[in-house]
């Protein structure tokens, strides 16, 4: 397998972004997982290392976890109530995703005897068992040191194990013949070389030689017709847990009229072109992967697929009395291409652009993302964004989302938000980022190939032919 930007934390407590860690998710269970499978059920929390997904009790600021009999290090040694409290504290303490996650934890009490680990919070947060399934609270030992080992990466709970470590050139998956973990599969390779690639170019002619098995690197634009035709049973691609989007700060005599005319104005289809063809144009914030997501139909600001309706937006800057007025833009790195379009559009409705710092620009190109796969911890720094002035609704669903129990409260109250954020005409998406998957011929993708919504390509049940 090839990464182009293989982890330089071989630790699970100083992992990076899910995407960029996928294969130590083999390596290191957390008290807590996901399903293994593809899409929305991808992300439902099942045990891991603890024996149940709890719930919190009393005022809601308290979490018990027990843990599983019989679960065992790829070292042989048995998995204790401390290891969990001691890997929750490293994670806490050596890496900043770590440290978001736990920050509002305000004690962490272990009983080996009772192989039970209660954690306290600052305050009652329903989507903190959510940071209990994150890869940066792998377990690992208790005696773990408090500070970087990705040189000699800790035993862990899982599949695989590391052997080989080379932090930031790569690894090898070694199967643990032993693994047994109800609701996680054990490994169907003996062993995964995980290392750096080359150019995309370079990775994707190694695949169609059969000199590569596994890429998830984009590959070139101009190869994507042939793989998407020629190789579409070895190419895939799949909805990431991203959404690009416009932030409209528009104020002043006429903001409503004019800010529904820049949302219209914005085309979809040629932005997703300019981005390379591996976005998915959109009119909903949430992924379709994250629990609520319900494609918007029609979409308020016109059919993503079709190029915009200019004569309408047009017609709304007259009425807004905003001809001649200067919008501001800025040209954010990786997207200078698409704000490029966007200014040619926003001069051909008679309006007037120039370049300006982000935090003081009238529209802003951005990526919404949450660390873990939770609409509430996905939508409400977006409403945050509203102002109060112009529309208090985001504001108040967002609060009943983020402290809502219920999972199907939870995902009805995540399906209003997304539909009044997207009507208000302040948060404006555009389009889903596509992850993809090419394998060589000698893997047996029809039948060992699953795709996670969160950690990606399943290394673990991949098989050859």
């Amino acid at each position: 397998m090839a990464l182009a930007q293989p982890p330089r934390a071989l630790d699970p407590a100083l992992a990076g972004a899910p995407e960029d860690s996928g294969p130590l998710w083999l390596v290191y269970t957390p008290p807590l997982t996901y399903r293994r499978a593809e899409g929305e059920d991808g992300t439902e929390l099942i045990p891991g290392v603890a024996a149940r997904v709890p719930q919190a009790t009393g005022d809601g600021r308290t979490y018990k976890l027990r843990i599983r009999r019989g679960v065992h290090f790829s070292n042989g040694r048995l998995v204790r109530a401390r290891d969990v409290k001691q890997s929750i504290l490293r994670a806490r303490a050596l890496g900043p995703v770590g440290r978001r996650l736990f920050a509002g934890v305000s004690g962490l009490f272990a009983d080996d005897a009772r192989a039970t680990v209660r954690i306290d919070l600052r305050r009652p947060d329903p989507s903190f068992p959510y940071a209990l399934a994150a890869m940066q609270a792998g377990v690992v030992p208790a005696a773990t040191p408090m500070r970087d080992r990705s040189a000699h990466p800790p035993p862990g709970v899982g599949s695989y194990r590391i052997v080989s470590p080379r932090p930031g050139r790569g690894f090898v998956l070694r199967r643990n013949r032993d693994f047994s973990l109800p609701g996680v599969p054990g490994g169907r390779l003996d062993e995964i070389t995980v290392k750096a690639g080359g150019t995309a170019l370079e990775e994707t002619e190694a695949v169609i030689a059969d000199r590569l098995d596994v890429m998830t690197t984009p590959p070139p634009a101009d190869r994507l017709p042939e793989l998407r035709s020629e190789l579409r049973d070895q190419y895939s691609e799949h909805p990431g847990l991203e959404t690009l989007y416009l932030a409209l700060r528009i104020r002043g005599d006429g903001a409503g009229k004019l800010r529904e005319a820049l949302a219209l104005a914005f085309d979809k289809p040629e932005a997703a072109r300019r981005l390379g063809g591996l976005v998915r144009p959109s009119c909903n914030l949430l992924p379709p992967a994250l629990p609520g997501y319900d494609e918007s139909d029609p979409c308020p600001w016109g059919n993503p697929e079709d190029h915009p309706d200019l004569v309408r937006a047009r017609r709304l800057v007259e009425s807004a009395d905003a001809l001649g007025r200067q919008v501001t833009v800025p040209a954010p790195r990786g997207y200078a291409r698409v704000a490029r379009l966007y200014v040619e559009t926003l001069r051909a409705l008679g309006l007037t652009t120039a370049r300006a710092p982000r935090r003081r620009a009238d529209v802003n190109l951005l990526t919404a993302r949450a660390p873990v796969p939770d609409p509430a911890r996905f939508l409400a720094p977006l409403a945050a964004q509203v102002p109060l002035v112009v529309d208090a609704k985001p504001l108040l669903t967002a609060d009943e989302l983020t402290s809502a129990t219920d999972r199907d409260d939870r995902d009805r109250l995540a399906k209003l938000l997304d539909a009044e954020l997207v009507d208000g005409g302040v948060i404006v998406p555009y389009a889903t980022p596509l992850r993809t998957v090419f394998t060589s011929g000698r893997i047996d993708a029809a039948n060992c190939s699953r795709f996670h919504p969160v950690y990606g390509i399943d290394l673990s049940q991949l098989c050859l032919r």
